[in-house]
Parts: structure tokens; C-alpha cells; sequence
């Protein structure tokens, strides 16, 4: 049929049908304009840059944020990743070599920071001068022969501190771990771009010359994850929209028949995406998780209203109308019905800008302004374009009866209350399975199951206790002994923890140097102590890692969460929180300077205290605790030297005075009167250099001062050597007839005689939950420790975000459910058409949550969504039917039969086309390599096919079975066609 564009349109007397006109009339200003618009926006969408970070995945000003950012800020840096090198066995002089080139090559990458292996750790040895700081391995020098080869797989064997941390137990896996310098102008992207480096840097010595040991490189952490789900963002986008392009074009094409019903929708989903893009870029913000989605749910959910526009235009223009009179006509009969479903869609997107989740919250807002711009466009840029008449199609064939339809009319009509029976029940069950959902997911599901990052980080699981860090940070003097004992005692509880290991902090490296030194695994009793061997270390790049360098009143405690699942990472965080809350403000009282009544408060708080941490320690080394801890803590607290015990230390004493290193010789008689003396008058303590000066004056009256006070701190501490050598060899000895492991676990039995020795100290460090349950006197500050913990690292972001998930997302369901009640209840004019209209939306979600409690699906950033989603997709059905529905009951004299059918067969097709379509949109997301992604898909897709079912199911039967008023015929006017309407129909 011939098409003249100069047919007038037809005209009306509302604001919508001069709009219409205009457009039609300036048709080739609106294509210009758009054009222009599209153009403008695309040098903002190019400037957009991905972003994988996790942590900006929560607000800014989130205090675990602030707190994550200050770590970097303060020290350098805190993205740390792993390079796993596997073998047969890593303790070969070939892959020792590598790991050391390796190493070395890491150390000369701009943006690594530090990079710690088995090449380059510290090592403590103990020498006639004291104690040696020095390299596991020196450079240049592996070792080859197999005696050294033993020796150094026997010497990591026995340090916590490096297997399990830098070497697998069973010997397969070396890491080199990596911190990265994350505090830069570039962030995000300076740090990708080192992860480049590092990857290009292992394949070029890895894959290099022969070796004899075959090894393979993997790669895990934080920034190698990032990096990683960086490149399937990319991925995604690349491969998802052609996918979805193409289902749309075959769609378009089966339903409409006509290349203008394909293109003209497709140019409304480019320009509202071109457009939505060029805004993040404008704004500043990137393309994450979430809104790398963003196009792709516009191209799914953005073509409908050109569809539904593409339809009646080809309609009318194979009634034989213009293409201008059929641009406009069509504008003005399908305006309504668009704007209200966009709005509702609009308003399940939108209520996810309530979620302190700031990718929701972005993703939720830009979708919404993206259904606007392509609401904007159909109702602009489509009647300019259709005006034109380009390719008029075929006048359309008289439409044939849908036999499905026509089934469920003729079900609901005879047994409506059957219908809603079966539906509730159907919805029940499935319902039941929503008590089965966790608040638990694996966040490594952003990787592509079976990926090389997938699988470095179940190799980190396995053999090296996870990758996801915890930290802690400390704000005080923390070199104080006291600040060093607490942190001590946080490393034990975080070890205690079943999801936690590998703690380390400076108090952890001080007390191996001292294990080194005088053969205590415990932090230096003095001040003189401390700084004897921080003087040793405090230049080492390693220790930079723990402490501030330079100004040591700022550390880190590290470890590391078995796992990525948020259970993890919550029981974690929630264990290390409870030893926080006890420990709040912290305190330090000498027991040999207290009275007597607070004494013996301070020994039944050291009993309890001392009971804990032996049975921290058993779990940590996964053992149980023996059932006589506590009374072997009793029996240690209450220790007093017996004759034997004496015995020992008079021996020790004596062997000192006669011994070389003596300060001053003493005649043999004066030095066993000495001996003797000292070891008569010793406590739990020992007196103190004050108490051995006047004791050897007794003696040696005639010695001079100056080695009388020699010689007394060096009898005070041989004295307490003795004495505390004895009382940890008697409690050990008492644990080892319960727990044998005591004795044969080498790193257990230094544990434990470590603990034994910080209890021995006169020095006792409590928390404030101690101070009040045992009654020591600290309400005037006396003895309080200056410092502060706090919880800084990537896992406080992790469970910050999980736990701020599920009421943000239960507040976006309810609130999306008032909105759209309210909403329906304006469109229809009664308050009753709001709660009908939305009960098949409630039961698609409650079958929604019940399908993720039976697939095992956990509540994540992802499927929250799916509930506010559906009932914005699915309340546009509902809609849609309720309209045609009132229609079709005035138009048949008030026969709900009648109106019913005819509804099916008309309105019925369309949402059953379209719930199918926009199911099958989002079930292309079963393509993409995040199985975050493919779960949100699929759960979305069902979600659609569920509301789709219950609006041709479910709301028919309680329109027929309650008969509500809103749906009674009104009082009838004529429309602009001369057919009668009801007169209040939307």
C-alpha cells in the first residue's frame, strides 16, 4: 500500500495529542537532536574505567572503609597477593633458584612494595655475642648438598611462622607473597597494572630455561582477584551483548515481521545505553559487578516499550492509515500504559538506593534513569522515525485463537476457587524452602568455576590457610611490653579461631628472636628487653610490613580467613570481635607491688586468663585442650619452689658464681654461702637485683659498688631463670599427662612454655572485662596501656557489607511493595486494586527465596535484588491485564466470562510473550564467566516466568472468585473512536 506523508494526522484536543503532533511535524529535528545527544554521550562513555575493588563496593564513609583506606595510607599499601609456585617438591636446589629469581624480579617491579619468600625471610640464630638477624636462605648461596637440603626443610618445619605461610606442610607449594603500593594517585588501575607486570614477569622465568622440576605459576589474592574479575566485567559485556542482541533480533523479528519493528527498538536500547554510559563517565563513576549489567538489562527490558509501539504502529498501518496520522495516533493510545509500567519498573529499581551496598545502590539508580532515557526516546525518537512511512509492512492477517488461553479461561472461570487452592498450596511448599536460605556465599564466585584464579585460590585453601586478610590495627606504644603481650594474646585467640590462621605481628617476630636468644617464646619482660632486639630489626623492609617504620606507634596484626564464604568471614570477624569488646581498654599492674586482697584478685584473674590461652593454644594447633588445664593454671598461679625445686635453683646459682661469665670472682665458700642464701629467700619471683645486692653484701662486704650491682642483675636474673624454668617445666610436665602432644609437637611445646613464661613475668595485662568481673581496682586509670585495636582489613569490609545486606534489601522489597500498592491504588482509584494486584507478585517472591533455599543459593549482592526486580517487571503484567480486563467487562455488559476470555486472548498473549522474551533475556546470563552473574540470571528468569504465570492464573481466579468492585463496569462515555469506555479506566 502506497504511503503519502502528507496525510494529516489525526487529531486530538489534550497536552498528548499536540505533543504528538509536534513530533510528527518536526520528526527530522527530534532524529537530529537524539543524534546529537547519543554523540555527546560518547566521550564519556569511553572515559569509563572498570573497577573490581571490593572495598568501594561499600560507601566511602563506612568506618571499615575509612579504616581499610588509613592501613594503606599509613603504611603504604594493603592489597597483598601470593604467587603459588607448585612442584613435586619445592625443596630442590632448582626451585629454590627460581623462587629467589623470582623474588629479586618482583622486588624491581614499580608497585611492588615488598615481596617476601623463602629467598629472602628473616632468620634468627642464637650466637656467643646473642642473637644473629640474618636470611633463610642467603643470596647466591642455595643450597645443594641433600644434608643442607634436610636441614632447611627440618628448620621451616618447626617455625609457624613459615610453613603453612610460605611453604605448604607436605612441601608442594612455595608462596612469594606480594604487597602491593596501593596509595596512589591511580589506584585501582596502578595496581591492575602491576598485577600485569607480575604475571608477565613469572611467565618469562618460569616458562625460561629447562629446569629439572617441573613448576607451575598460579596466582591469588586480593589482586589478582581483582584483577582477574576486571577482565570478565570486560568479558561479560563483550560476549552477553551480542547474545542478547541477538535473541532480541530474532524476537523482534518472529513478532513483529519487519525490519522496522527490529531496528527502530534496537536504536532505543543504543541510544539509552550510549546515554546512561556517557552520564557514569560524566559523573566520574565505573563500571563494576553491577553496572557492567546495566546495558544489558536495558537492552532486555528498554526494547519493550518499542515493541509494544512497533505493534500498534504496524497495526495501523495495515488498517491503511498514514504513516504520520499512524505515528501520532498510536503515541496517543500507548503513552499511558508505557509511562506507568516504566514508572513501576522505575520504582523497583530505584528502592535499591537504599542499600548501603554501593554498588546496588548505583546499579539500581543508573538502570532507572536508563528505563527513563528509553521511555524518553520511544515516545520521541520512535513516532519521528515512524512518521517518515519508510517500509510499510503488509496489511496483518486476522489474528487466530490462542488455544492456551482459551483453556485457562475456561479453568478459571468454572473453578476459580480450585485455582487460588492449588496456587497457595503450590506457592506453600515451594515457600518452605526459603528457611533453608543462608546469609552465606563464596565471594570467589565472582571467578569462573574451574578458572586457573579459581583454582590458585582453592590451592590457597588447601595448603596455605586462604588468602582473604584479616588485620587488626594497633595505635599505641608498641614496643611498650605490656601493648607486645596483649598482641601476643590477640594472635592466640585469632588462632583459636576454626577460619582463622598464619597470625603474625611484631610481638609474634620479637618473641621468635627471644626464642632465639634465651630460649623463651615470649616478648621481652623490660623496656631494655624490647629495644635490645628491635634495635636488631627495625631497618628491615620486612618489619615495615608490622610496624610504622621510624615511629613504631601504629602495628599490624595479620592473619588470614581459611576461605571466601561470608560464614567464614563472619565467624572470623564476630570471634575477633568478642576478645575486642573484652579487651577495650587494657591494663598492666606489677603483682609484686599490689596488696594483699588485690593480689589475690589479680591470681584468680591470672587463673582464668591462663587456663584460656592454654586452651587457645591446644585448638589453634587443632588439638583439644586437656580437661586439666584449669588446674594446671591453678596449680602454675599458686606455684611456690618446694625443697627440690630449691635444690635446682641453688645449683644454677652456684654454677653461675664459679662459671666465667661471672661479673665478679668469688672465693668458693663465699660464692655456696651465696648460692645458698639466694635460693632459700626465693618466691614464685625471686627477689630482685635490690634483694641479691644486699645478700651479696652479706657475703662480700668488701666487693665494690660497682660490681656488687653488677653482679646482683645478673644473680636476679640467672634466679629467675632458674625458678621460671622450673615452674614451666613442672606445668608443661602436668599438661603432657593429658595431652601427650605437649611433648611431641615441637611447636606446640614452644607455644605453650611461651605462654607459661609471659604468666611467670610479674607483669600482669588485662582487659576490662577481667578488671570487672574479678574486682581489680582500675577505676582511677591505675596501670591502663596505651593502646587502641581496631579491625582494618579486607574481611571487616566483606562482613561489613554482608551484614548491612539482608535489612537494606527486606527495607527495598517492603518498601517497593508500599510504593507499588499505593501506585495501583491511584491508577484504579480503589485501595483494594493496589492489595489484589500485588498478591501474585508476593507469591512469585516467596517462590523466588524458596527456590534459593532448595538450589543452595545464598543471599548475596546479587540475588537480594531479584525480589525488588520482580515485582517491578512482574506489577507491569498485572497492569496490563487489570486494563484490558475493566475494558472488556464494560464492553461485554458486565460478563466476567466474556471479559475474561477475551482479555486471555488478546492482553494474555502479550504477557505471556513478554514474561517469555524477558526470561529468556536474562537466562543469557547463564553465559557469563561470574557465577554471581549467571545466578542472578537465572533467578531473575524465573522470577519473570513465575509472575508471568501468576498474572494469567492466580489474578484472574480473584477477579472472578471476589468479584471486586474496581473491575465493575463504570459509568460509560464515549472515546475518541466513538466505542463506549468506562469512564474511569486509566
Amino acid at each position: 500500500m502506497a504511503v503519502s506523508g502528507n496525510t494529516p494526522p489525526e487529531r486530538g484536543r489534550g497536552p498528548g495529542s499536540r505533543f504528538a503532533e509536534a513530533i510528527v511535524r518536526g520528526r527530522r529535528i527530534v532524529v537530529l537532536l537524539t543524534l546529537a545527544l547519543t554523540v555527546a554521550a560518547v566521550p564519556g562513555a569511553l572515559r569509563l574505567r572498570v573497577n573490581a575493588d571490593f572495598v568501594t563496593y561499600l560507601s566511602a564513609d563506612n568506618p571499615v572503609v575509612r579504616a581499610y583506606h588509613y592501613v594503606a595510607k599509613v603504611f603504604g599499601g594493603n592489597e597483598t597477593g601470593v604467587v603459588l609456585l607448585t612442584a613435586p617438591d619445592v625443596y630442590r636446589p632448582d626451585v629454590l633458584a627460581l623462587i629467589d629469581s623470582l623474588t629479586v624480579a618482583y622486588e624491581s617491579i614499580d608497585g611492588v612494595a615488598y615481596a617476601t619468600s623463602l629467598a629472602n625471610t628473616l632468620d634468627f640464630a642464637a650466637t656467643e655475642w646473642g642473637v644473629e638477624v640474618g636470611r633463610l636462605i642467603r643470596r647466591g648461596a642455595i643450597p645443594t648438598a641433600p644434608s643442607e637440603l634436610d636441614a632447611l626443610r627440618q628448620r621451616i618445619s618447626v617455625n609457624p611462622r613459615l610453613v603453612g605461610n610460605l611453604v605448604s606442610p607436605d612441601g608442594t607449594v612455595a608462596a612469594i607473597q606480594l604487597r602491593l603500593a596501593t596509595d596512589t594517585a591511580a589506584g585501582q588501575v596502578a595496581t591492575l597494572g602491576t598485577v600485569e607486570r607480575v604475571i608477565q614477569t613469572t611467565a618469562d622465568l618460569v616458562d625460561g630455561p629447562m629446569r629439572a622440576t617441573p613448576v607451575a605459576a598460579h596466582f591469588g589474592g586480593m589482586p589478582f582477584l581483582m584483577y582477574q574479575i576486571a577482565l570478565q566485567i570486560t568479558e561479560n559485556m563483550v560476549l552477553l551483548v551480542p547474545l542478547i542482541v541477538t535473541l532480541l533480533v530474532v524476537v523482534l523479528y518472529v513478532g513483529l515481521r519487519h525490519w522496522s519493528g527490529v531496528l527502530y527498538p534496537l536504536l532505543v536500547v543504543v541510544v539509552s545505553s550510549v546515554v546512561v554510559l556517557g552520564v557514569m563517565g560524566l559523573l566520574g563513576l565505573s563500571i563494576d559487578l553491577l553496572s557492567g549489567l546495566v546495558p544489558i538489562v536495558l537492552i532486555v527490558l528498554g526494547s519493550a516499550d518499542g515493541i509494544h509501539f512497533m505493534k500498534r504502529y504496524h497495526e495501523r498501518r495495515g488498517q491503511g492509515e498514514a504513516a504520520d496520522a499512524a505515528a501520532a495516533a498510536t503515541y496517543r493510545e500507548i503513552r499511558t500504559p508505557l509511562v506507568l509500567t516504566t514508572i513501576t519498573t522505575m520504582i523497583a529499581f530505584g528502592s535499591l538506593a537504599i542499600s548501603d551496598v554501593a554498588i546496588i545502590r548505583q546499579f539500581g539508580l543508573l538502570t532507572a534513569l536508563g528505563l527513563l532515557a528509553a521511555l524518553v526516546v520511544t515516545l520521541t525518537l520512535l513516532p519521528a522515525l515512524a512518521a517518515f512511512g519508510v517500509g510499510a509492512p503488509r496489511p496483518e492477517r486476522t489474528a487466530g485463537r490462542s488455544t492456551l488461553m482459551g483453556g485457562i479461561s475456561r479453568l478459571v472461570t468454572r473453578a476459580p476457587g480450585r485455582v487460588l487452592a492449588m496456587g497457595g498450596v503450590g506457592v506453600a511448599i515451594v515457600g518452605l524452602g526459603s528457611v533453608l536460605i543462608v546469609k552465606s556465599v563464596d565471594w570467589t564466585l565472582c571467578l569462573q568455576q574451574g578458572s586457573p584464579p579459581h583454582r590458585a585460590e582453592l590451592l590457597l585453601r588447601d595448603k596455605l590457610g586462604g588468602s582473604l586478610p584479616v588485620q587488626l590495627l594497633a595505635r599505641g606504644d608498641v614496643l611498650d611490653p605490656a601493648v607486645l603481650v596483649s598482641m601476643r594474646r590477640l594472635e592466640r585467640r585469632m588462632e583459636a579461631l576454626t577460619t582463622v590462621s598464619q597470625s603474625q605481628s611484631v610481638a609474634g617476630l620479637l618473641a621468635e628472636m627471644n626464642a632465639a636468644l634465651n630460649g623463651r617464646y615470649a616478648v621481652p619482660e623490660t623496656v631494655a628487653g624490647v629495644a635490645n632486639l628491635w634495635f636488631l630489626v627495625e631497618d628491615e623492609p620486612a618489619v615495615g610490613q608490622l610496624v610504622v617504620p621510624g615511629a613504631p606507634g601504629k602495628a599490624l596484626v595479620h592473619a588470614r580467613v581459611a576461605d571466601w564464604e561470608t560464614r567464614s568471614i563472619r565467624d572470623a570477624v564476630s570471634g575477633i570481635d568478642a576478645w575486642l569488646d573484652e579487651h577495650r581498654m587494657m591494663f598492666a599492674l606489677d603483682e609484686r607491688t599490689v596488696d594483699d586482697v588485690m593480689a589475690a584478685r589479680v591470681r584468680q584473674a591470672k587463673i582464668e586468663q591462663l587456663a584460656t590461652e592454654l586452651a587457645w593454644e591446644f585448638t589453634g594447633r587443632g588439638a583439644a585442650a586437656p580437661a586439666s588445664t584449669g588446674e594446671v593454671a591453678r596449680r602454675f598461679v599458686e606455684w611456690q619452689p618446694d625443697s627440690t625445686a630449691r635444690s635446682t635453683v641453688e645449683r644454677a646459682l652456684d654454677d653461675y658464681l664459679v662459671s666465667e661469665e661471672v661479673e665478679a670472682a668469688l672465693p668458693p665458700r663465699a660464692a655456696r654461702e651465696l648460692a645458698q642464701r639466694l635460693a632459700a629467700s626465693a618466691g614464685v619471683q625471686g627477689p630482685d637485683s635490690s634483694a641479691a645486692a644486699a645478700a651479696i653484701r652479706g657475703v662480700m662486704s668488701r666487693l665494690a659498688p660497682l660490681d656488687r650491682g653488677a653482679l646482683a642483675l645478673s644473680l636476679a636474673r640467672v634466679l629467675d631463670e632458674a625458678v621460671g624454668s622450673r615452674r614451666v617445666a613442672d606445668a608443661v610436665a602436668a599438661l603432657a599427662e593429658d595431652a601427650p602432644d605437649v611433648t611431641r609437637d615441637s611447636v606446640l611445646h614452644r607455644n605453650v612454655r611461651g605462654i607459661l613464661w609471659e604468666a611467670h613475668a610479674p607483669l600482669f595485662v588485662f582487659g576490662r572485662g577481667a578488671a570487672e568481673r574479678w574486682g581489680l581496682d582500675v577505676r582511677d586509670g591505675t596501670g591502663e596501656v596505651p593502646v587502641q585495636f581496631a579491625r582494618a582489613g579486607l574481611a571487616s569490609v566483606l562482613e561489613r557489607m554482608e551484614a548491612e545486606l539482608l535489612p537494606t534489601q527486606i527495607q527495598s522489597v517492603l518498601l517497593t511493595l508500599l510504593i507499588v500498592v499505593l501506585l495501583l491504588a491511584v491508577i484504579f482509584r480503589s485501595p483494594i486494586a493496589g492489595i489484589v494486584m500485588v498478591l501474585p507478585l508476593t507469591a512469585t517472591i516467596v517462590v523466588n527465596f524458596g527456590a534459593m533455599g532448595y538450589l543452595s543459593l545464598g543471599l548475596d549482592s546479587f540475588t537480594a535484588m531479584v525480589a525488588s526486580i520482580a515485582i517491578g517487571l512482574g506489577v507491569d503484567y498485572a497492569i496490563h491485564f487489570t486494563h484490558r480486563f475493566r475494558r472488556e467487562v464494560v464492553r461485554g455488559g458486565g460478563s466476567r466470562a466474556r471479559a475474561l476470555q477475551e482479555t486471555l486472548q488478546t492482553s494474555g498473549v502479550a504477557i505471556l510473550v513478554n514474561a517469555v522474551s524477558v526470561g529468556l533475556g536474562f537466562l543469557v546470563l547463564l553465559a557469563a564467566t561470574c557465577q554471581h552473574i549467571r545466578r542472578f540470571g537465572g533467578l531473575t528468569s524465573l522470577a519473570m516466568l513465575v509472575a508471568g504465570s501468576f498474572t494469567l492464573l492466580l489474578l484472574p481466579a480473584l477477579y472472578v472468585q471476589l468479584r471486586p468492585r474496581f473491575v465493575e463496569p463504570r459509568a460509560p462515555r464515549s472515546g475518541p473512536s466513538g466505542e463506549r469506555e468506562p469512564r474511569r479506566v486509566p
